[in-house]
């Protein structure tokens, strides 16, 4: 459904005329937009999913804790399985929070399956606990807005207990053989490429040897496994994404490579990305200091700081794994996407990054630099904005220096030129908004989830995903994974596509998702397979010059004359028209030929792009 085809060749013009080779990719499906997957797992609060991953909520759950007073469990006081260890905790009472999400989950009857002999109860809003058989419970749950969700209760233990599984009564019959919440898989129909990064909790990961287990353990309140992953890509006719731990050893690679190679479609790629935001020094990102240790290890006196021999520790790393993915038969390059990915704010980082990948690597190329644009990020949200309308209006602001539109296209631009000038496609690793209050004040965070709810903010996503499109567009790139894929809004963010289950897929109830899911239709892959296209000294798209691909516009340029786009005859196009910040400023319909009034648009340099009988043409209009 949503497969891809081997990277081809297209030729693209510098502004010094000299034509460079650039792998553009082409899905045969229509998906031009991919997303993070959202963390599972008590580390990543799964319990407050408000669009569950799995039937089985014992998957989704949070961690254990002892009840008075509320203690957490230790690792050494669980089994490998995730459960409370017999005998390690003092027999008192412990419990779980399967369901903690503000009463957006499903009412009705749950059956709560498990091996082992013990003594339950269900609290908060769950209750009417029965025991059905030897390993078989029931208990009702009653959705609140004002109680903590449902707390699973063991209150003694008498033989170890294994094997939990928390099902609602809708889902009895196949819950094993199909896992996925259908909320969830609806959430996700529409996206060509699945980012696990949080599934694989790459963060400050220790995980530096293979075992079995990341491929097919599975734990109460667990990630799900590499085999689960694969699974899934398969079921959705999407790419996988993965992201390599930062301490993983070669062996790591090659049996993750292997299980990738022996399960997943033979249609589908694998983007392969080493570790997450290596450059990234905040608190949580171990990776950063990590690679800048082995940096100066490895590369002595090199580079220009203790920064870029990180960066080339980055580079070196990369290829050596990607080296080990395009080794396995089953793989090789033509399935395998060689990332790079750095900070969409550092456009001359993101060129040395891939300059060091070059050099280190036998003059060989990465297929793609990766970045993340986001747009809202910074502390005026708390202390310059008093309205959440104030929070989109900041968007649109021209005047603004940081945190809208404007610096978002800026970083957009000096990635696309970093990228465009080594010939490497430009693609997104996350992208969306990024409103986060940083002193956590009530009256902030309830602005911010105020924005995020606003029908109007479905606008700001279709533009921002315009500028996107505008500028990875000039050098054969274009997917972009937005994050993230459904979840509850709180003070850490308000990062889900559609907050829970039970919002409508409408622009009212659902802005971001809806403007995902409208932009993607509109805008099917439109990175070409076959096209030469021509880059001016301004950096906007001359003309495609492959062939059947150019637009026959005259006068062009104009000077206060009408334009005529020619259409042939009989044949119906939709006309969209692009400014040089990538805002769309104008659209028609036309049977035919289509004449373009000297009064409709200001002077000034524009994209034409024409789409007719599923084919998108594009050139560039001046007006004078």
């Amino acid at each position: 459904m949503k497969t891809m085809n081997r990277l081809l060749q297209i030729g693209l013009k510098t502004t010094c005329g000299v034509l460079l080779a650039i792998n553009a990719f082409s899905y045969t499906g229509n998906g031009s937009l991919g997303t993070n997957l959202n963390g599972v797992g008590s580390n990543s609060q799964s319990e407050y999913h408000t669009i569950p991953i799995f039937k089985n909520l014992a998957r989704m759950a949070g961690g254990w804790a002892k009840l008075s007073p509320w203690t957490a469990l230790t690792s050494s006081q669980l089994t490998s399985e995730g459960i409370p260890k017999l005998g390690s905790y003092g027999g008192v009472e412990v419990g779980v929070k399967i369901i903690s999400n503000g009463g957006k989950y499903r009412a009705g009857t749950y059956h709560v399956y498990y091996s082992g002999s013990a003594n339950w109860d269900a609290r908060w809003e769950g209750s009417n606990l029965v025991e059905v058989s030897e390993g078989h419970l029931t208990f009702t749950a009653t959705p609140s807005l004002n109680v903590g969700g449902v707390l699973l209760v063991i209150k003694s233990m008498t033989t170890q207990v294994t094997n939990i599984r928390i099902v609602h009564q809708n889902f009895i019959s196949n819950y094993t053989s199909d896992p996925w919440d259908p909320e969830f898989i609806n959430d996700i129909n529409d996206f060509s490429v699945l980012r696990y990064m949080m599934w694989q909790r790459i963060n400050s990961s220790n995980v530096t040897t293979w075992s079995d287990s990341y491929y097919n353990g599975v734990k109460f309140s667990g990630e799900p496994n590499i085999k689960e992953m694969i699974a899934l890509a398969n079921k959705q006719g999407a790419h996988m994404w993965v992201c390599i731990p930062h301490k993983a050893d070669d062996n790591y690679v090659t049996q993750l490579a292997a299980r990738i190679g022996n399960d997943l479609n033979s249609g589908l790629k694998v983007y392969v990305e080493y570790s997450n935001e290596t450059w990234n020094s905040a608190s949580g990102f171990s990776q950063s200091s990590y690679v800048i240790t082995k940096g100066n290890e490895i590369f002595p006196g090199q580079g220009i700081s203790d920064y870029d021999r990180g960066m080339m520790y980055t580079a070196a790393r990369a290829r050596t794994i990607h080296n080990i993915f395009e080794a396995n038969a089953k793989l090789g390059d033509a399935r395998v996407v060689r990332v790079v990915a750095h900070q969409a704010a550092n456009g001359s980082n993101c060129g040395r990054i891939l300059d060091h990948y070059k050099n280190l690597n036998n003059n060989v190329k990465a297929e793609a630099l990766a970045v993340a644009p986001y747009f809202g990020g910074g502390d005026w949200v708390d202390d310059e904005v008093t309205t959440s309308q104030g929070i989109i209006d900041w968007y649109y602001n021209e005047n603004k220096t940081y945190g809208n539109a404007k610096q978002t296209r800026g970083w957009m631009d000096a990635c696309s030129t970093a990228a465009h000038n080594r010939a490497v496609p430009l693609i997104g690793y996350e992208g969306g908004q990024h409103w986060v209050s940083k002193n956590k004040s009530q009256a902030s965070l309830d602005r911010i989830y105020a924005a995020n709810r606003d029908a109007d903010l479905y606008w700001v996503y279709r533009n921002y995903l315009d500028a996107w499109k505008y500028r990875a567009n000039e050098n054969g790139g274009g997917l972009m994974c937005m994050f993230a894929s459904g979840g509850r809004y709180d003070h850490n963010g308000c990062w889900g596509h559609r907050e829970n289950m039970f919002k409508a897929k409408t622009q009212a109830d659902s802005p971001k998702w809806k403007a995902m899911i409208d932009w993607t239709a509109d805008n099917p892959k439109w990175w070409s397979v076959t096209a030469r296209e021509e880059v001016s000294d301004n950096g906007l798209l001359s003309a495609v010059v492959s062939d059947n691909q150019g637009i026959n516009m005259y006068p062009n340029p104009s000077e206060n004359e009408d334009v005529t786009i020619s259409i042939a005859e009989g044949d119906s196009a939709q006309i969209e028209i692009f400014n040089l910040q990538g805002n769309k400023v104008y659209e028609a319909v036309s049977s035919g030929s289509y004449k373009l009034k000297s009064s409709t648009l200001a002077a000034g340099q524009y994209m034409v792009i024409v789409k007719c009988n599923g084919i998108s043409k594009r050139s560039k209009l001046v007006l004078l």
